[in-house]
This record gives structure tokens, sequence and C-alpha cells, in this order.
């Protein structure tokens, strides 16, 4: 989840156009002035790694900000199931719940 705010010097409402640098943007509603909006992104395995994130406000009257940057890591969640494979092969009576919910 990530939250976007800003000002208008002119008190107009702001919408957020975001690029998620991984080929996917949004732009969002209007917002009153100074409001913080938050948005959820998620990326694939296939992203993880050093991305940029860039944003920028436009306001009702299609005025634009420069755009922002914050560089992060994204890191993969998923654990490694060779492993448990592995683990379950060598004591195959071990864990019976575990390994059916993963269809091992």
């Amino acid at each position: 989840e990530f939250t976007f705010v800003s000002t208008d010097q002119d008190n107009h409402s702001i919408q957020y156009e975001v690029d998620w640098d991984d080929d996917n943007e949004d732009l969002t509603d209007f917002y009153p002035n100074g409001t913080m909006v938050s948005l959820n992104h998620t990326w694939s395995r296939d992203n993880s790694g050093k991305r940029i994130i860039k944003a920028r406000a436009i306001d009702r009257y299609g005025e634009k900000s420069n755009w922002s940057e914050f560089e992060f890591d994204v890191r993969s969640k998923v654990f490694n199931l060779k492993i448990l494979e592995l683990l379950f092969t060598r004591f195959p009576g071990a864990f019976p719940i575990i390994q059916h919910l993963l269809g091992l």
C-alpha cells in the first residue's frame, strides 16, 4: 500500500497518475486538495528487484506537477517449494495436511 498526498496552490481538487514501473499505470479519481490517497499494487515475481514508482498530481483543470520518484526493492514472498518437496520425500508421512494443501 502506497500513500500519495499533494496540495494545489489554488485549492483545486487533485487526482494522481502513478507509473508502477511494471507496464502498469493508475489514474485516480479526483480528491479534495491535500487529501491522502492510498493505492495498492502487487508486482509479479518476474518484476522483483529494484523498482522506481513515479507519481504526479493533476488538478481539476489539467495542470500537472513534476514527476516524483520513489525507489525500492520488490522482494518475492514465495518460498521455495523444492525444499518442501525434498522434506516431504524424505519424511513422507509428516505434515499430511500441508502436503494436501500444497498438492504434493
